[in-house]
């Protein structure tokens, strides 16, 4: 969308006057004689000697000129030193006796400011004037709740205790006792100038002086600013983001809500931009939004986001205690942001820690105790730490099974992932024993058309492939072929895994001619449906390869093989283990072939290769060591 912000963006145009003929010089403040001219023009009031007199009082401020021109408009003030002497008189009664009647809190000026004393005042005094204005308006049409004016007051809050880049336009359409009051009050808001649109007119802002005073303005009064936290919260809590996977404008508000939550984590945190007499949205109260905001962000492919909130996250923990159940889901959504992103063992550290504590919170076959064992094994198998998985798995199937079971989806995706770890770990005969009845099981529940269903069969005609059972991994497959066609379509790629299978039992099986018939056809289709870059098709090409090594053609092997080689490097990288095994067939075609020097020569480099990255222990790296032998063997004969 073309209104999105990227998340340091600034859009909002401070409320300066900066973009008016003759404006601030590179100080951000109007010359004098800038200031007079401003205040004439703007007010009507033909006083230059006055409006010199307000200038050097609000120091040639361009916001604070604004805000005090728009109050003498508003109020009608015939001399412009008749507003000095109420700027100042609001400016003395604040000091003395705090928040007055009509809302204002005391000075907020300090000399680190950089600030001129009154200006502060000035621009709460124009809060006030425009709000007077408002209600009179409201009145005179006969509404006596002054709809509009307090409206007003909860918008100019929102835009204070949120992000000071602004806050997204229809959101504060949410505010007020209508949303055609909210968008009548805000359009007056900004036609007064109070408040300025983004150059797209998404978002409105104010400018820091406003909302610093206004913060230090609730500071004054809790009881007040207790009730406008909640408005503001519970605008932010009513923003629709249920949809955002498929909706853009929704996806639009999640990505929003990052920047008001961070704004209000960085407030919270206090520093330097912020005194601690200011009031702002503590973190506890946006507790829920966050965790929202952060499961919305998984929804919709964003995790690199939603990690951003790890510090949020660890203040809230700290502030609640890693204990208490409210911590829990927001953990476990953070967790998921950083498998999402790679970042898996970060994932199997809180999944570990979140684990422990439901454990001591919530028992031992509580249904979030059990998901978290589930999520810890899922991301040890992301890992690689399939054995890791295995210990996991095994007890929690059974666990779950009691619970909750056979028949649960939480139970059938512990199996299914624990017969992957069979098959992953080489436990063939346990991933076979485990399939035979998770299959009928997993039909039972889903019914013979659901993907997972098809999935577990496949995985049970791989397990049979596993263990050299090939003729009844070749009926198992057969029979899911239709049906995964039916389902899901010729190409999609789950259909063309199964005859790319198909093939590879050939292979096996030493039918050379209805393996390669079989491949020829398969990767036509592959090309077609899914480029001829996907890892299937590059796949499909090198069991091709493989076909046409064994059945005695070495040099058409060759060709293909070095073409799926040059898409590999390409698309995969050069250490991607797909593209080692394409090198190890590349050297057993040459030797085939008979051309033991340039054979030799692939097999020393692949072992240098495997040796740095695989380890020297692993069975890829000793098979390229004994095939190296052999072929240094056979060149000698």
């Amino acid at each position: 969308m073309s209104s999105e912000r990227s998340f340091d963006a600034k859009h909002g145009k401070e409320n300066t006057g900066a973009s008016r003929q003759n404006g601030p010089d590179t100080t951000g403040r109007f010359t004098r004689p800038q200031s007079v001219a401003f205040l004439i023009e703007h007010t009507g009031v033909n006083d230059p000697d006055g409006a010199a007199r307000v200038a050097e009082a609000l120091g040639d401020l361009p916001v604070a000129l604004e805000q005090a021109a728009t109050t003498i408009r508003l109020v009608g003030y015939p001399r412009l030193d008749d507003y000095l002497a109420n700027l100042r008189e609001f400016g003395l009664d604040e000091s003395a006796d705090g928040p007055s009647s009509g809302g204002y809190g005391q000075p907020i000026s300090r000399p680190a400011d950089g600030y001129p004393a009154l200006a502060p005042t000035a621009l709460l005094m124009a809060r006030q004037a425009v709000q007077d204005h408002l209600a009179e308006k409201d009145s005179a049409s006969g509404d006596e709740t002054a709809a509009h004016a307090s409206a007003a007051f909860l918008q100019l809050a929102a835009l204070a205790l949120l992000a000071p880049s602004g806050v997204p336009r229809h959101w504060l359409y949410q505010t007020g006792a209508s949303e055609q009051i909210a968008r009548e009050t805000l359009e007056e808001l900004v036609s007064l100038s109070v408040c300025t649109p983004s150059a797209d007119g998404r978002y409105i802002s104010i400018h820091e002086l406003q909302g610093r005073a206004f913060r230090q303005d609730y500071a004054t009064d809790p009881s007040l600013f207790d009730a406008v936290k909640r408005a503001v919260v519970s605008m932010l809590e009513i923003t629709d983001m249920k949809e955002a996977a498929a909706d853009e404008a929704q996806r639009a508000n999640v990505l929003d809500m990052v920047i008001q939550l961070n704004a209000v984590a960085e407030r919270d945190e206090g520093g330097a931009l912020h005194s601690s007499r200011e009031s702002c949205i503590d973190l506890p109260s946006v507790f829920g939004l966050v965790n929202n905001t952060i499961y919305r962000l998984n929804m919709i492919d964003s995790p690199q986001i939603a990690i951003t909130f790890e510090d949020t996250v660890r203040k809230l923990v700290s502030s609640y205690g890693a204990d208490h159940p409210d911590t829990f889901a927001i953990r476990t959504n953070l967790a998921l942001a950083h498998r999402e992103t790679g970042e898996t063992m970060k994932a199997i550290d809180a999944y570990e820690s979140l684990f422990a504590e439901r454990l001591r919170a919530l028992g031992p076959d509580h249904p979030d105790t059990l998901d978290t064992l589930a999520n810890l094994a899922e991301a040890h198998m992301e890992t690689g730490d399939f054995e890791g998985a295995v210990g996991i798995l095994e007890a929690l199937a059974a666990d779950q099974t009691r619970v909750f079971g056979p028949d649960d989806a939480g139970t059938l995706g512990t199996r299914g992932n624990l017969a992957e770890s069979y098959l992953q770990t080489g436990r063939t005969q346990q991933a076979i024993d485990l399939l035979k009845g998770f299959v009928r099981d997993v039909d039972r529940a889903l019914g013979p058309d659901h993907p997972y269903t098809l999935t577990t069969r496949n995985r049970l005609a791989r397990a049979y492939m596993d263990a050299g059972k090939f003729k009844k991994a070749r009926k198992e497959l057969n029979a899911l072929l239709p049906d995964r066609i039916r389902v899901l379509g010729p190409d999609h790629p789950d259909t063309l895994a199964v005859r790319s299978n198909l093939a590879y039992i050939c292979n096996a099986v030493g039918d050379y001619g209805q393996a390669i018939e079989i491949l020829g056809e398969l990767i036509a289709d592959e090309v077609r449906a899914l480029g001829p870059d996907h890892y299937l098709t590059l796949t499909a090409r090198s069991n091709l390869a493989r076909a046409h090594t064994v059945s005695g053609n070495p040099q058409k092997a060759i060709e293909i093989l070095e073409a799926v080689l040059d898409s590999q490097f390409r698309s995969l990288g050069v250490d991607h283990p797909d593209a080692l095994d394409t090198r190890g067939d590349l050297a057993c075609a040459y030797s085939v072939l008979g051309d033991y020097r340039k054979a030799i020569a692939i097999f020393q480099s692949l072992l240098d290769d495997q040796t740095r990255i695989l380890g020297p222990d692993h069975p890829d790296t000793l098979l390229t060591r004994e095939s190296l032998a052999e072929a240094l063997s056979e060149a000698q004969e």
